[in-house]
């Protein structure tokens, strides 16, 4: 058998392998050890050539309509079981659909985030198009060795913030199981890039930051900080800011369910300050009674009690 006829047995056997025929030169050269870059370089003049000569037909993959990448979309979702998001999301997709990662987190500018959100609005117009996702949770990853918690994106350094990554990490998964109770399909993300929480319901998506604060005082929560460059970023999106506000005993909690444009009109109107070279706005949540909730001040303007336990805000 001449070197034609291995490289191109070994292209059939990693196409096999990897069940598409989509497959990237990359991708061939991990799943092979008996072909080099030399060798297709030398026999077939590139990886181009020598996929043709295996029988397959490269893909262009601006030839590939939308329409097309979100029905394989559907499929991906009832396969998985979720929304593939970042890094794990790209290989999910590469691992189980016929195209690639890449093809998905290209085709729109945003990335996988903003190929979900243009889905379900193409899901809205083809009503024949069902999916009925059920959330498969994943625990969370903690390695532990000797009392010290490692986590691959936060370093932990004393008790106070060893705390506050507990309580932000719980705020989190607590909000992912109300909506959850509520009928949503809801996800951490895995990258927090000013947003934390990804849902849908009816076919709306919601994207939610969360933020956890305690109480200084009975009537007066600590200060909560949202960066400035997220509250830039989310700008026009269907953005939600959820404060869970915890008082002394733990089963007393709240929340605070603002939509991004009540954070702008806060901050419009003074009621939350934002200094000219600040990287962040700062507040605090004060209360009269157990029922009402003001930012800023005691004053009408600034009175968000309609937002409080809210969650039918969202809708």
């Amino acid at each position: 058998m001449n070197n034609k006829d291995i490289i191109i047995d070994e292209i059939r056997r990693v196409v096999n392998l990897l069940g598409r025929e989509d497959i990237t030169r990359n991708e061939f050269l991990e799943n092979t050890q008996i072909v080099s870059v030399r060798d297709l370089e030398n026999t077939f003049g590139g990886w181009s050539d020598a996929f043709l000569a295996a029988g397959f037909k490269p893909i262009r993959w601006h030839s590939i309509s939308n329409e097309d990448l979100f029905k394989e979309y559907s499929k991906l979702l009832k396969l998985l079981g979720h929304y593939p998001l970042g890094v794990n999301g790209y290989k999910e997709i590469s691992n189980n659909s016929k195209y690639r990662g890449g093809v998905y987190k290209k085709r729109f500018s945003g990335g996988l985030k903003q190929f979900a959100r243009e889905y379900l609005k193409w899901l809205k117009t083809n009503s024949n198009e069902k999916v009925d996702v059920t959330i498969k949770p994943e625990p969370l990853k903690i390695d532990v060795h000797d009392e010290l918690v490692i986590t691959d994106t936060i370093s932990i350094e004393g008790p106070k913030s060893k705390n506050r990554f507990y309580y932000g990490n719980a705020a989190e998964y607590l909000v992912v199981s109300e909506l959850l109770f509520r009928g949503y399909n809801a996800q951490k993300l895995p990258v927090d890039e000013g947003l934390d929480v990804f849902a849908v319901k009816n076919k709306e998506l919601y994207l939610l930051q969360v933020k956890h604060s305690d109480y200084e005082k009975p009537s007066e929560s600590r200060s909560i900080q949202i960066t400035i460059s997220s509250l830039e970023r989310n700008k026009g999106l269907n953005v939600f800011y959820i404060l869970v506000l915890s008082r002394k005993q733990p089963s007393q909690r709240d929340f605070l369910i603002l939509p991004y444009s009540k954070i702008d009109e806060l901050i419009k109107i003074g009621a939350i300050k934002q200094e000219s070279k600040a990287q962040h706005i700062s507040f605090k949540v004060l209360h009269k009674n157990p029922n009402d909730a003001f930012i800023g001040e005691y004053k009408e303007r600034c009175d968000v009690s309609r937002y409080l336990n809210a969650w039918d805000v969202l809708l």
